[in-house]
Parts: C-alpha cells; structure tokens; sequence
C-alpha cells in the first residue's frame, strides 16, 4: 500500500518543498520612486510670460480707446462703446463691465425674476469664461483669472467675451445672452416684449415703444 502510493507523497513532499521556499525567499525591494500621478505637474506656462502691469495697459491701449489709469492695477477702457475695468493685483486679474441697472426693469418683480433667472441660465449653457454678475443692484459682465497664468491672448480672449456677454445681453437668436459673437441678424429687445423670457403664468405683456439708447459714459467710478 505504501509502495503504491509512493509516487503521490513524493510528489507532494515536492511540491509543500516549493511552496515553503517561496513563503521564505525574501520579498523584492518595493518601489520607491515617486508614482506618475503624484509627480509635479507640467508647468504649461512660462511664469517669466506673466502679464505685468505694463502690458496689460499697452494691450487696452491698442485694444480700446480712451483708457483711463485712475490708480496702480486699474484700466478703465472703452471698447466698441463698452466701458470695460480691468483690475490686477499680485494673484489675479479681473475684468468687468456694466451692463444695466436692476432698476432699468421698470420696478417690475416679474421682469426682474425672469431676467435674473435666464441670466443664471446663459452662466450655465451659454457663457464660456465670461459670467454674469451683480453688485450693488448692477449687472455685469465679469471674469476672474490667476494673473500668474494668463498671457496677452489670455487676455485678448476674456476681453471679446466680456465684450459680446455685454453685446448679447437682451438681443434676439440663440446667441442672445452669450459670450459668443454677436448674431448680425439680431436685434436688440426690450425684455418686457421678449418672448423666450420665463415669465410667471398669467404675466400681461405690455404694448411698450421701443426702448431708447441711453448714453454711453466713458468713465465710471470704481
């Protein structure tokens, strides 16, 4: 009996053989590099390319016309009849640009509640890096930026967007409200006659004359 099962047990005694040489061999040494993924990131831009104050000015200068430099970091600059502000410190760079007063809408609680609500919309589905924006009871175009980061076509870019956010704003087309380039076909309309506004069910629409243009100012204080 045990002759027969000789084979078996040496095969087994072999292999418990193997299985024990492998539990005590020593471990290979763990890698000690750092991983990819916790690596220092890539810097994408050159920190030495940072806008400084100088050439943020020159770029309004060439860019607009009348620029304003009331005090260090702030530009008033207008651009296609747009009062725009840049203003830069250490970290950031920020650009805005009146667009309405609340109190443009008639006093209507209506009105304003369906405009306020499509402007929350176009930050969601229709703006790129340009917002809207309230302070103090006026809106704004407005976008806020690590000024480490941006470059001149950084900023060439935020200011066509806070350009066409203001243009877009009460136009008709489905650019209306956007930071995309105004539609040519579109025209502007009063915002009590606008259709694509959610207005409260039961709201009466009034027959109202086209809105004058109101004059464009090209200073503003900040």
């Amino acid at each position: 009996m045990l002759a027969m099962n000789r084979p078996t047990m040496i095969l087994t005694l072999a292999t418990l053989a193997g299985l024990v040489a492998c539990a005590t061999a020593p471990a290979p040494p763990l890698e000690t590099g750092t991983p990819e993924y916790a690596g220092t990131p890539t810097k994408v831009k050159d920190e030495g390319a940072m806008l400084t104050f100088e050439r943020i000015e020159g770029y309004l200068a060439h860019r607009g016309s009348n620029v304003r430099h009331p005090r260090p970091g702030v530009w008033h600059v207008s651009i296609d009849g747009i009062i725009l502000m840049t203003i830069a410190d250490e970290d950031r760079i920020r650009i805005i640009a009146p667009i309405f007063s609340l109190e443009q809408l008639d006093n209507d609680p209506a009105i304003q509640h369906a405009v306020l609500r499509r402007l929350l919309q176009a930050n969601f589905d229709q703006s790129a890096d340009a917002r809207y924006a309230i302070f103090d009871g006026i809106v704004f175009a407005t976008l806020t930026s690590p000024r480490t980061i941006v470059h001149e076509s950084d900023l060439d870019r935020f200011v066509t967007q806070i350009v066409n956010l203001h243009k877009n704003t009460f136009r008709t087309g489905r650019k209306g409200y956007s930071s995309d380039d105004p539609d040519p076909n579109s025209i502007e309309i009063d915002p009590r006659k606008d259709d694509s506004l959610d207005l409260p069910q039961g709201y009466n629409r009034r027959d109202l004359p086209s809105p004058v243009p109101s004059t464009k100012r090209e200073t503003i204080s900040l």
